[in-house]
């Protein structure tokens, strides 16, 4: 159990992580975070590292979250950012990266604050095929120490692993 704090995102949602829409979010974020990190060292700002990507997963329309049922995904895919930066900072970087590279999803970021507040978490390494079992632990644990998931599953990628984190009540 962890009781994880409030941070401001980039973040693009969508759904079927089957088309190109998923790498086009995930090159718009990463090249929003890279702008602004350069941008803001050149300002003087503190340096910092980018953050790992995170994703949210969720099925509509059910709580149950059916790994086979790709075409039913709906998703968020979001990079933290450090608390230096403000809006006016992202709107300043959009405009140096559509001049510059103007990714296709560029107009889909947004920037905006994520609570997920009590949750659980568990490590997974492995294929993301295989990561059925290891969802339904963390679900088990949940339930075991008398916790509902109140959100959508989390994922982070950290070192060789993947983070998995379900907000609970």
């Amino acid at each position: 159990m962890i009781d994880v704090p409030g941070m401001d995102f980039l973040m693009v949602d969508d759904d079927d992580p089957n088309d190109n829409q998923f790498q086009e979010a995930c090159n718009a974020l990463y090249g929003m975070s890279y702008t602004l990190r350069f941008m803001l060292r050149k300002q003087g700002r503190p340096d910092y590292m980018v953050m790992p990507l995170e994703g949210l997963w969720w099925m509509g329309g059910t709580r149950d979250f059916d790994i086979s049922r790709r075409k039913d995904w709906k998703w968020r895919a979001m990079i933290a950012q450090p608390d230096l930066v403000i809006a006016d900072d992202v709107k300043q970087a959009r405009v140096e990266l559509r001049d510059k590279k103007d990714p296709p999803a560029l107009a889909k970021v947004r920037f905006k604050s994520f609570a997920e507040g009590k949750a659980v978490q568990i490590m997974y390494i492995g294929p993301y095929s295989d990561e059925g079992p290891t969802i339904k632990m963390l679900h088990q644990f949940a339930a075991e120490n008398g916790f509902k998931p109140t959100g959508v599953l989390k994922e982070a990628e950290i070192f060789h692993g993947v983070r998995l984190v379900e907000n609970c009540g």
